[in-house]
């Protein structure tokens, strides 16, 4: 690890939220589970929406955290094919052909904004 989360300290705390986060995530389902409003004629609340997404988002993250700690934040390495590239303007028309190991295109085939 490099910078700032390069501790030991940091690792802890990390996967110590991830811990809360799954805890957090068990309460909302508990409280989900009781929740009288799941039985009614009328369908689910909107506090129940919210208690299965607060479950969902709590777990996802917690589980992320815990498993890989201060490793979440490290930087890594994009490979070429996946930056992004120059997009060509409106109007302009670049060369035809193949440069730098990417293709050309014409202005007509961009229809971005």
């Amino acid at each position: 690890m490099t910078g700032a989360h390069c501790t030991r300290k940091f690792d802890l705390a990390v996967r110590c939220a991830g811990v809360a986060l799954v805890a957090l995530a068990y309460l909302a389902v508990l409280a989900l589970t009781r929740s009288p409003t799941l039985r009614d004629q009328n369908g689910p609340s909107r506090i129940d929406a919210v208690l299965a997404a607060t479950s969902f988002l709590s777990t996802s993250f917690g589980m992320a955290a815990i498993c890989l700690g201060g490793h979440l934040f490290e930087r890594v390495t994009v490979s070429d094919r996946w930056r992004p590239r120059d997009l060509p303007r409106r109007g302009v028309i670049p060369s035809q052909g193949v440069e730098d190991g990417r293709p050309r295109f014409d202005a007509s085939t961009f229809h971005g904004v």
